[in-house]
């Protein structure tokens, strides 16, 4: 079985956004986890040791995987309020360009933020151009030492500027030992057709440990 690298554990979404510079992260859930056919997620991340880097000991499953993760800077707790960036369709790729402002606002002296603000990323959307972690392949036409999923997602700031696009890039920071690198980047579709599934992945030999960064 596959490996991913987003596990049910909002704890992760939270280090993740907050390297971002935002204040909370959440992970949408689409998963089940070991036993109910989808990939192993690992856990046992050390959060004592600070970001970066997530440190798992690739052992312990989490329950499940989550392939969106949202980050934002407001979140009240209670029944009256809410404020999360509003989820852009999972099925709809992001635009090439920046989208266009939202009209002004019709009645006189109210103010509106053009676009939304926080965080997307879906890696569904990416493209795998460079598969390379440590120098091992299997891409040997990209000269980096590492994986990028270029135009995972989009960052919007605070609503008043363009959104930018965001690369993710995964090196290892000690030595790597992988079991077989034709597994790393992204995982197979469901006709077994390699790269082309909707999950990141690390390969690594059983009994092995490496720390990773992933910096966007």
């Amino acid at each position: 079985g596959g490996k991913c690298a987003t596990p049910e554990d909002d704890a992760i979404a939270r280090t993740l956004c907050r390297a971002l510079g935002y204040s909370f992260g959440f992970t949408q859930r689409r998963g089940r986890g070991p036993g109910s056919g989808e990939p192993f997620c690992p856990n046992g991340y050390d959060f004592e040791a600070g970001f970066p880097p997530l440190v798992s000991d690739y052992t312990t499953p989490s329950k499940g995987y989550a392939k969106v993760i949202d980050c934002v800077s407001v979140y009240v707790s209670g029944d009256e309020l809410f404020v999360r960036p509003p989820a852009l369709p999972p099925s709809s790729p992001p635009p090439d360009v920046p989208p266009p402002a939202l009209p002004p606002a019709s009645c006189e002296g109210s103010s509106t933020t053009p676009y939304q603000t926080g965080v997307y990323l879906n890696i569904s959307d990416a493209s795998l151009t460079c598969n390379n972690l440590g120098g091992l392949g299997p891409d040997k036409n990209c000269t980096q030492r590492e994986i990028r999923f270029s135009n995972i997602g989009w960052d919007y700031l605070d609503g008043l500027s363009p959104p930018i696009k965001l690369d993710l890039v995964v090196t290892n920071l000690t030595f790597y030992n992988p079991n077989r690198v034709i597994r790393n980047g992204r995982t197979a579709d469901a006709n077994g057709v390699l790269f082309q599934g909707d999950f990141g992945q690390v390969n690594l030999a059983d009994n092995e440990k490496c720390e990773f960064l992933y910096q966007f």
